[in-house]
């Protein structure tokens, strides 16, 4: 067991769109310039003509979109037991110190198994969800760049470990209804183990994930959640 949970994020609203380019036509035109010199960034980093380089929802913030549909929530800010080390804020830096791009959650061996380079990370406080930038390389990732050159949407979803040796004792998952704290699955309360999804003494059951990091953003096939997806390309 590493100590690595799956993570997607839940937004309560559908893109219901496949096409980039109506995805980039929704943004806000008075944020138009700040996504374009970002994205003006990422195609300076490639190094193939046939790189993609994409932006990503990878995760929003349970104050604002609530757990996921697996029961997990992430933090803006401090709340209950989740302190400010395992907020979004804090933890968007470890995808650029700790995670790679991966396909299907296979990083383990990031040499061998990394598909790009993932060039930024930042938790946008306007719209309340954490963007990364991502290159994917023509040669390791080339399924990922043809759906990408192919104006099709990138499913993505991330992987987040909440117990390792360099992670403090308090780091890990607490339950919403009794605020019961691990580590692992084994460790899980009742109602984490059973219950997640339902309503108990009029309290949702979730999962709410404080300190730890981000180990990878993969591409998959079917993510848990299908808003965790391109939301721009280079």
């Amino acid at each position: 067991m590493d100590g690595v949970k799956i993570i997607d994020t839940a937004l309560a609203f559908r893109l219901n769109r496949s096409n980039n380019d109506k995805l980039a036509a929704g943004i806000p035109e008075e944020d138009r310039a700040c996504y374009e010199e970002l994205m003006a960034k990422g195609v300076a980093a490639k190094k193939h003509p046939k790189d993609e380089v994409v932006l990503v929802l990878a995760a929003t913030p349970w104050e604002y979109f609530g757990p996921n549909d697996n029961g997990d929530a992430l933090f803006s800010a401090p709340f209950a037991k989740i302190s400010e080390k395992g907020t979004l804020p804090v933890t968007q830096h470890s995808f650029m110190t700790k995670a790679i791009a991966s396909r299907n959650h296979k990083y383990h061996n990031p040499e061998e198994d990394a598909i790009g380079e993932i060039l930024s990370a930042n938790y946008n406080e306007k719209y309340k969800r954490l963007e990364v930038l991502i290159r994917y390389d023509w040669e390791k990732a080339t399924k990922e760049c043809l759906k990408i050159a192919g104006n099709k949407c990138l499913l993505v979803s991330m992987g987040y470990r909440i117990y390792a040796p360099d992670l403090p004792s308090e780091s890990g998952e607490f339950c919403s209804v009794c605020g019961h704290h691990n580590r692992v699955p084994s460790d899980r309360c009742e109602h984490l183990s059973s219950m997640v999804g339902s309503v108990v003494d009029g309290v949702p059951v979730y999962m709410m994930n404080g300190i730890g990091y981000f180990v990878d953003i993969s591409s998959v096939a079917i993510p848990g959640d299908f808003n965790a997806r391109t939301i721009l390309r280079g």
